[in-house]
């Protein structure tokens, strides 16, 4: 191999392997945020789901209350402070795994940037790599690291499940409903 392609093929090597670099620690950062939001929803629901449970513990020992309009609204109330919480966490985490799967993927092409810097150094120069290996064979060696699937393809909007907020959406329905037939009761008597 002629000295100035390999000085070339060294400065290749080196800029993808600091790109490749670069972008490992970007994602290892990313992952970590998301996995911090994760942790805090986490406990935030955790919270609010013991705020709740408190809070009717406390109302129903008022004696002078209608403990079952209290206890609809105060469970309605934490189902919807609880599935915000829940949504988010879950969201982060698939972000989270996302990154992790990416940044998985920049460690794999960069130990085939460096097996593949190895091998030219190696065997560059043997005429049996000439006369055996295509630029055909090297590229197809290598079509796994080109055509690989992202993570992130998977984690769209559509794996956000919004289904729970319709049903939070239908639940504040119904307690309003509950309520308004509730105070009419009291009007009447």
């Amino acid at each position: 191999m002629p000295k100035e392609l390999e000085e070339n093929l060294g400065m290749e090597f080196d800029d993808a392997d600091e790109h490749l670099e670069t972008m490992f620690n970007r994602l290892k950062r990313w992952e970590w945020f998301w996995l911090s939001v994760g942790v805090i929803a986490v406990g935030l629901s955790g919270y609010t789901a013991w705020d709740m449970y408190d809070s009717l513990l406390q109302r129903i020992k008022l004696e002078n209350v209608s403990t079952t309009y209290i206890e609809i609204v105060l469970l309605l109330k934490g189902l919807v402070l609880f599935s915000v919480p829940s949504a988010v966490a879950t969201y982060s985490f698939k972000l989270s795994k996302a990154y992790i799967h990416e940044r998985l993927k920049r460690a794999e092409r960069k130990h085939a940037i460096n097996f593949g810097k190895f091998f030219m150094k190696k065997y560059g120069d043997s005429d049996l790599i000439r006369e055996k290996v295509t630029a055909e064979d090297i590229i197809n060696a290598f079509q796994w690291n080109i055509s690989s699937e992202t993570a992130f393809s998977r984690t769209g909007s559509g794996s956000f499940d919004m289904q729970s907020f319709v049903v939070a959406d239908k639940i504040v329905d119904l307690a309003k409903n509950l309520g308004s037939t509730n105070s009419k009761d009291a009007a009447t008597k």
